[in-house]
Parts: C-alpha cells; sequence; structure tokens
C-alpha cells in the first residue's frame, strides 16, 4: 500500500542524498530522514491505538501501542546515534 507522505519523505531524502557530497553530512541528513519517518509513524500509531481503544478494541489498541512503542524506541536510538557523533562529525 502506498502512503504519499511517507513517498514524499523518501522523494527528499534522494534530492537531499543527490545535493550532499560530504559522506558525514550525508549520514546526519539521512538520519533526519529516517526520523521523519520514524515521527510520521508514531503519529499515525498513536492516533490508531486511540482510536481503536475508544472503540472498545483493546486487543487492536494493545497491537498498535506496542508498535507505537517500537517506534518510539527507534526514534530514541537514531537520536542518540545522531547527538552522540555523527552530527559532531558533520560538523566538522
Amino acid at each position: 500500500m502506498d502512503c504519499p507522505a511517507i513517498d514524499g519523505i523518501l522523494k527528499e531524502v534522494g534530492e537531499i542524498a543527490g545535493d550532499v557530497a560530504d559522506k558525514e553530512v550525508l549520514d546526519a541528513a539521512l538520519i533526519g530522514a529516517a526520523q521523519a519517518v520514524e515521527h510520521y509513524e508514531i503519529t499515525r500509531y498513536g492516533t490508531l491505538s486511540a482510536w481503536a481503544q475508544q472503540l472498545g478494541r483493546d486487543d487492536c489498541a494493545a497491537v498498535m501501542h506496542k508498535t507505537l512503542e517500537e517506534e518510539k524506541t527507534t526514534d530514541k536510538k537514531l537520536t542518540t546515534l545522531a547527538e552522540s557523533k555523527i552530527n559532531r562529525k558533520a560538523a566538522s
């Protein structure tokens, strides 16, 4: 299933990758793009979890909430990676 929002983010990533020659800067830009995808997914899974709960579908809400937590964990890992070394290398 296509998602125009994610497709737009991926198109932007392709454009960025084509414009950046420095590997360290490219790594930082790619992490930023990956986080844009994660943030989009976080909003969607959060909304779906809330809707499922409101509809009394605790089974579905639990699945959406689990996925939401996985997306948040991935986002935190990307932040840690960027802040611990990638962004500093890009700034050099």
